[in-house]
């Protein structure tokens, strides 16, 4: 075999691998990235505390944030992420370390808490959005607070007739 017979010999062996590998690579599918399942708005998420309700910022009293998580049966939903977002400027609220969201796990009754926040000293209304998910459900609510500064002392307050006053 001479050298020129030997390097077409070669070439026509290159060539034929390389068409192999392109025909067998095009009749391979390639994999399909796995879609996720779409969202649900399914999720029932009711406010139990905290809606239409006032912070005292000068006592550093803050009203408590709890809301309830429903299926489409009206059971509470257990371990649901339930994620607390406030407002990032004017009257609004921090977790720790300044953060404006912190997510929390609903209890057996559906219930979960905002625990671990404090109001600015920015007096003035604000919107708590709070979504729940627990796999391709989801719910979302808000609740509307405000940040006060003048508000009555509680402990000057007395009751008189079924409902607290200001004594006089």
């Amino acid at each position: 075999m001479t050298l020129r017979n030997y390097q077409r010999l070669s070439y026509l062996a290159t060539l034929t691998l390389l068409c192999l590998a392109r025909a067998s690579a095009q009749d391979v599918p390639k994999p399909q990235a796995m879609s996720p399942l779409p969202a649900e708005h399914s999720l029932k998420v009711l406010p139990l505390a905290g809606n239409h309700e006032k912070n005292d910022v000068a006592r550093r009293v803050m009203s408590p944030l709890v809301v309830e998580i429903l299926d489409q049966n009206d059971m509470p939903v257990e371990g649901a992420e339930v994620v607390f977002r406030f407002p990032i400027s004017g009257a609004t609220a921090a977790f720790d370390h300044q953060e404006p969201a912190h997510s929390f796990k609903s209890n057996g009754q559906g219930e979960a808490a905002a625990t671990g926040w404090i109001a600015n000293e920015t007096p003035g209304k604000f919107t708590v959005h709070v979504t729940a998910s627990r796999g391709n459900q989801i719910g979302e609510t808000t609740i509307e607070m405000e940040n006060a500064a003048n508000l009555p002392d509680p402990t000057k307050l007395v009751k008189a007739h079924k409902s607290w006053a200001l004594p006089r």
